[in-house]
C-alpha cells in the first residue's frame, strides 16, 4: 500500500485534491500538524473532498517526530519543491512498503 505524507498543509484545495488522490489509489493519507484549516467535512466539501476523508485510511500525527518513530522502518521518499529530481525519476519498485512526504 501506498503511504501520502502531507507535512503540516497549508492549503487547503490542495489538500482535498490529495484527499482525493488517496480514495482513488486506496492509499493511506497521513496528515503531520500543524494544520492550517479545519478537516471538518463541511469545509473539506470547500474543497472537493466532503466526506472523502472518512472513506479512506488515514491518521493525523502530532509532529514529524511522532510519524517518523512509528515508521521509521519503511523506505520513505521526500518530495519537495526545492528537490533536485522529480518524483517520477524514483524507482518503485513493487511490494514495497512506500512512504511518499509532500512538503
Amino acid at each position: 500500500m501506498i503511504n501520502i505524507v502531507l507535512f503540516e498543509p497549508e492549503i487547503p484545495p490542495n489538500t482535498g485534491n490529495i484527499i482525493r488522490t488517496c480514495y482513488s489509489l486506496g492509499a493511506k493519507l497521513h496528515i503531520i500538524k500543524p494544520i492550517s484549516f479545519d478537516l471538518h467535512p463541511k469545509y473539506l466539501r470547500r474543497y472537493g473532498a466532503g466526506r472523502m476523508l472518512s472513506d479512506i485510511r488515514h491518521e493525523i500525527h502530532n509532529s514529524y517526530d511522532d510519524f517518523y518513530k512509528k515508521y521509521a522502518d519503511k523506505n520513505i521518499f521526500y518530495i519537495t519543491r526545492y528537490g533536485l529530481k522529480t518524483y517520477e525519476k524514483l524507482i518503485i519498485m513493487q511490494n514495497l512498503k512506500k512512504i511518499v512526504i509532500f512538503d
